[in-house]
């Protein structure tokens, strides 16, 4: 007799019609910085650390296997073509190797080290005024100025064959939607703006207009649309206030991501393994620390398990202890992507045991 869903390896438990694995796994990498290495020392360095990254995956049970790879930006170090050429023989010579991944199953968006800072100069200056920033990105005029920057990450991301998100039904590896083993990403661009990391706090602008041009979900529908997973590079504080903040009759860009996606993966910070936040009641917000910044640095990535029928999400995370150097798992964390219902309570265990003993009091023992 076969035993139940849940005591089956997650491998054999396949969609049917697209032949994917009933719970999706996502290895979320950020912050790779393919590029920077100074001189050869540096270089083997890296290679030590995510050598020994590439060993953990390797070693994973069938049911934690990545599915689909996720990198949330600065894939290089100021959108260095070197970079993206160490980071496609990375990719296809250890990574893939490992996990049997190929770039069908990436998912990508850029960071601020993938642009261009050069070409980036002439561009208008940061604005604080909503419409300004609105006009500026707004989907029709990109092409010919604020995604110039990034031509370099568009053009490896293409001659590597990565699934393009499509925005206006056009492919657009900057800014756009895609579907990938049942689940829907919306990949954002936060570094349109980008210009000097020491001055880009609270400048940057997400691009509202790119948003609505999107298909997302009906915020009613959250409980039942499609499970949607946003990357994008950085964190919310990095944001203009009109981006997080609802004013006059314009929307606070964040909240209206937030509110039509359950999961949004970003990077940028280099920060330790934290507890997901809960974006304007909707959103798990999972913000990854740098996958490798440097070798003395204590780096990490995760593993998400999703499962789209019970809707809830589960974290594995690793940091890299310098001092062996080792990959140390932490503490797995786990959610639920419904909405929290205003209102709602938890079960008081001593109400219970008042009922309880108001049920049993009659009760003849004897």
């Amino acid at each position: 007799m076969p035993g139940r869903a849940w005591d089956r390896p997650v491998d054999i438990l396949y969609n049917k019609l697209h032949r994917w694995p009933l719970m999706i796994n996502l290895l979320h990498l950020s912050d790779l910085h393919f590029g920077y290495d100074k001189d050869a020392t540096a270089q083997a360095q890296r290679a030590e650390a995510l050598d020994l990254l590439v060993g953990v995956l390797g070693k994973l049970n069938p049911d934690w296997r990545p599915h689909i790879l996720v990198i949330s930006g600065d894939l290089t170090w100021q959108g260095r073509p070197s970079g993206y050429t160490e980071l496609a023989e990375w990719l296809t010579k250890k990574l893939f190797l490992a996990t049997g991944l190929t770039a069908e199953n990436c998912v990508v968006c850029p960071g601020n080290h993938d642009i261009d800072r050069k070409t980036a100069k002439p561009f208008v200056r940061r604005t604080q005024k909503p419409e300004e920033a609105d006009e500026l990105l707004r989907p029709e005029d990109l092409a010919d100025g604020f995604a110039r920057p990034f031509q370099a990450f568009a053009s490896f991301a293409a001659d590597f064959r990565i699934p393009a998100p499509t925005l206006h039904g056009q492919p657009n590896y900057l800014a756009g939607v895609c579907e990938l083993g049942g689940l829907r990403f919306v990949c954002a661009n936060s570094a349109w703006f980008c210009r000097d990391s020491n001055t880009d706090r609270g400048q940057l602008w997400l691009g509202l207009p790119q948003l609505q041009s999107m298909p997302l979900m009906n915020p009613d529908d959250y409980d039942t649309a499609t499970v949607t997973v946003a990357i994008l590079h950085h964190p919310p504080d990095w944001f203009a206030t009109s981006e997080c903040n609802t004013y006059e009759n314009r929307p606070a860009t964040y909240r209206y991501l937030a509110e039509r996606v359950h999961v949004i993966l970003s990077g940028h910070t280099h920060g330790a393994i934290e507890r997901a936040d809960r974006c304007y009641d909707r959103a798990r917000l999972f913000c990854g620390g740098a996958a490798y910044d440097r070798h003395d640095y204590r780096n990490n990535f995760s593993i998400f398990q999703i499962d789209p029928d019970q809707r809830t999400i589960a974290r594995r995370p690793w940091e890299l202890d310098p001092r062996g150097p080792a990959w140390e798992e932490k503490n797995q964390q786990d959610y639920s992507l419904r909405v929290e219902r205003p209102g709602q309570k938890a079960p008081s265990p001593e109400k219970y045991m008042r009922w309880l003993q108001d049920q049993t009091r009659s009760i003849d023992l004897h």
